[in-house]
């Protein structure tokens, strides 16, 4: 083996095989980063050892600031969210990434870590439950970070593939004040159980989903087909027991409104046999008539 001199060292040009590897060190500062920012709001957890990759950077599980009856501060456990880092803005290809991120049931945000300033804008996929049931796995998928949400979350078609917004929800600096800290935990906590709701609907089998503010986005096809009218008398059932106890509690309730329920009910029942859950609910009500 011939001998290598430091001097030798020094001077030889870096291969590219050397330049992925610092590319990996800056990844590993990115994460580290993100890790940080992160643990203001939330106990933050990443995978270990390959085998423990389970396609995101980092798992948190948000917390709530309280006190114990004894006057101590404690850090109550809340929702947890999924969350990949990013070193830049741009559209992400994560095609081959579909089928977990189908199944997660857990929110899932990007994280874009700027380390000259200290700093990690987050945005949301909160979208993903959306698309899944619009098209189970397209073609092709990306996902692309925007600041602000214009014009529909979604672009493209079944040919050419999709292009999927990921809003802005909020940044976290290192020089952040406990005030802006606990306005950050609130807006990441609210975004997360936004989330949690779409992926419920999902779960669920109901296919019902807000896209904003009082705007509501319906999916139909053979899963919901499968589903609807269960869903319905569940809902139906759930209308039935809220009037009775309005009732039991000597408040009114509109005439043609409650007419409106025992119809439906008497409807269904005349042509099917209703489920136990739904004859209960009606049997409760039909003791303040």
């Amino acid at each position: 083996m011939n001998p290598v001199y430091v001097g030798e060292l020094l001077t030889r040009p870096v291969t590219r095989k050397k330049m992925r590897l610092a590319n990996t060190h800056v990844g590993w500062q990115n994460e580290h980063l993100a890790r940080f920012l992160l643990s203001q709001m939330a106990f933050v957890a990443s995978p270990t050892m390959p085998g423990d990759d389970v396609g995101v950077d980092l798992i948190c599980t948000l917390y709530e600031v309280t006190e114990s009856e004894k006057g101590a501060t404690v850090l109550a456990p809340r929702n947890a969210i999924a969350v990949q880092i990013k070193s830049s803005v741009g559209a992400w290809d994560v095609t081959k990434q579909t089928c977990y991120l189908r199944e997660l049931e857990t929110p899932y945000f990007i994280a874009v870590v700027n380390q000259s300033e200290q700093q990690l804008d987050l945005y949301s996929g909160r979208y993903l439950p959306h698309m899944f049931s619009f098209r189970g796995e397209p073609r092709k998928l990306e996902l692309v970070p925007v600041r602000e949400l214009e014009g529909y979350y979604r672009e493209g078609d079944d040919q050419e593939g999709y292009r999927l917004k990921c809003p802005f929800i909020v940044s976290l600096s290192a020089g952040d004040s406990d005030e802006i800290i606990q306005e950050n935990r609130k807006v990441l906590r609210e975004e997360a159980r936004a989330m949690l709701n779409a992926i419920s609907s999902r779960q669920n089998k109901e296919y019902i989903f807000e896209v904003s503010r009082g705007k509501i986005e319906i999916f139909t096809g053979p899963g919901s087909a499968r589903h609807f009218e269960y869903n319905y008398l569940l809902r139906l059932a759930e209308a039935l027991h809220n009037i009775a106890w309005i009732m039991e509690n000597g408040k009114e309730v509109d005439d043609d409104k409650l007419a409106a329920y025992v119809n439906a009910v008497q409807a269904f029942e005349s042509t099917y046999t209703m489920p136990e859950f739904l004859q209960s609910a009606f049997k409760r009500l039909k003791k303040q008539l």
